[in-house]
């Protein structure tokens, strides 16, 4: 097999497949489980028998998950698999085996095998990319799988298999036109991913939509708790500029910095528990991992128990088990480099709290770019005034056009440039933040895969322009 071939596989699919990613909800030409079911049966169910945690939510499932995909590794589970959505550099992270992508020549026979299926039943890039993980988790043998839910929980494709607990965090507005446009709404899309009799994990009890979760267990018969009623969970008293300031000089991909975290049960339980995920919003995350863990050692034959020093150990090295890129990720150097996927309120509110406790606003420079259906005019009250944008556009149909988000950011006072390929928006912004400034890439996991798809180049110029 060489590139051709899995570039050649990846265009088939791209124009063969409607891409919610891409195309938004336009790609939901079916939104149910129907062609999903097909798909799996007509691949032999091979969902079927395979031990699962589901994770679903609106902001932290993606970290939730590779946190829990880490911790078993540490625990000793030899064969981990972990699905998540959207890619960012390459199609084969969306299901990883032990943190590594699924290799190149499987999607390629993958498919090749199972064409005529797929052109037969026409399932969504979703549904397609879905019954592939399950039939490469299931070929790997993987002892325990973590599915990260793609849209909602009810009615996603990963909703066709039977999870041996499920987990559910911070519920947001995300997707409104699909998932409706109240919270409660969104949760009880959320919760459809509970199951008779598996236990479920909800990360925190937020009080517009608690008594969703509490109704929607109640009715299948789901044993429930809420993370925060039985943990507290914070970062000591840690300086997360020094911290920064001393990786963004010093440090390297493989030497990432960790945030010690305290932690506390209502049983009186106390500890310190190591993370190298940076961002100070990992304390909802973690304190969510924390419940899960100890539902999980609770089910019945358990063959994996997670104990305390392989928490600490997986915490410590999620990266590098998992392959989890893109949440508040640093590229040092002076200027040093953030990449965050966050791309909606929420997400961006806790990432401008997280670049206020390490640098002034005007000294960063946001590479900026938002999908159409994303709800900029929320965002701005939490965008800082006095930052500089470069506004920008992934090549995807979803992008909305970086002249429009220039224009919104514009009428609200901020300093804006357009630059409309990201690549180009990342070195025009190095150039111009001073060197004790920041580059900030977020608004879209699109823009902030537009840069790690380039990442060696992009690397090897910022350094070239950094040393002139």
């Amino acid at each position: 097999m060489n590139f051709d071939q899995f570039d050649q596989t990846l265009t088939y699919l791209y124009e063969r497949l409607p891409v919610f990613q891409r195309q938004g909800g336009a790609a939901l030409r079916r939104y149910d489980l129907t062609t999903t079911r097909r798909l799996c049966a007509a691949l032999g169910d091979p969902q079927a028998g395979q031990c699962f945690i589901h994770v679903g939510g609106t902001n932290g499932k993606g970290s939730v998950s590779s946190m829990l995909c880490a911790v078993l590794q540490a625990a000793g589970c030899p064969r981990v698999g972990l699905y998540t959505s959207p890619h960012l550099a390459c199609f084969t992270e969306r299901f990883r085996l032990n943190g590594r992508p699924a290799p190149q020549d499987w999607v390629v026979d993958f498919v090749a095998r199972h064409r005529e299926l797929i052109e037969d039943l026409e399932p969504s890039f979703f549904e397609l990319s879905t019954a592939m993980a399950f039939s490469y988790f299931k070929e790997s043998q993987c002892a325990v799988s973590v599915i990260e839910v793609g849209l909602g929980g009810r009615l996603d494709s990963t909703n066709v298999l039977d999870p041996c607990l499920t987990v559910v965090t911070r519920i947001g507005f995300d997707h409104t036109d699909v998932l409706g446009p109240t919270l409660p709404q969104i949760a009880a899309e959320k919760a459809g991913i509970f199951k008779p009799g598996v236990p479920a994990v909800v990360g925190q009890r937020q009080e517009e939509c608690a008594h969703v979760f509490v109704q929607a267990a109640a009715r299948v018969g789901a044993p429930l708790t809420f993370a925060s009623d039985r943990w507290s969970v914070e970062p000591t008293a840690v300086d997360f500029k020094s911290l920064f300031v001393a990786h963004s000089s010093n440090g390297s991909p493989d030497q990432l910095p960790v945030v010690h975290f305290l932690f506390q049960s209502r049983t009186g339980e106390v500890g310190l528990l190591p993370l190298s995920l940076l961002g100070c919003y990992q304390r909802e995350n973690l304190l969510t991992v924390l419940e899960a863990v100890r539902v999980w050692n609770q089910l019945p034959d358990q063959a994996w128990p997670i104990s305390q020093a392989a928490l600490r150990n997986g915490l410590a090295r999620v990266q590098e088990l998992s392959g989890l890129r893109g949440r508040f990720e640093i590229w040092p150097g002076r200027p040093s480099l953030v990449l965050d996927v966050a791309h909606n309120l929420e997400g961006i509110a806790a990432l401008v709290t997280q670049l206020d406790q390490i640098c002034p606003p005007d000294r960063q420079y946001w590479v900026f770019g938002v999908n159409q259906d994303k709800a900029l005019d929320d965002m701005l009250s939490f965008l800082p005034v006095s930052a500089h944008y470069v506004c920008t556009a992934a090549w995807v149909p979803r992008a909305r056009p970086a002249d429009e988000v220039a224009a919104v950011l514009a009428a609200a006072g901020r300093s804006v440039q357009v630059v409309h390929d990201v690549v180009e928006a990342v070195v025009v912004a190095y150039r111009r933040v001073p060197s004790d400034g920041l580059v900030v890439v977020a608004g879209s996991a699109f823009v902030v895969a537009a840069v790690l798809q380039v990442e060696s180049l992009l690397r090897k110029v910022l350094v070239r322009d950094s040393d002139h």
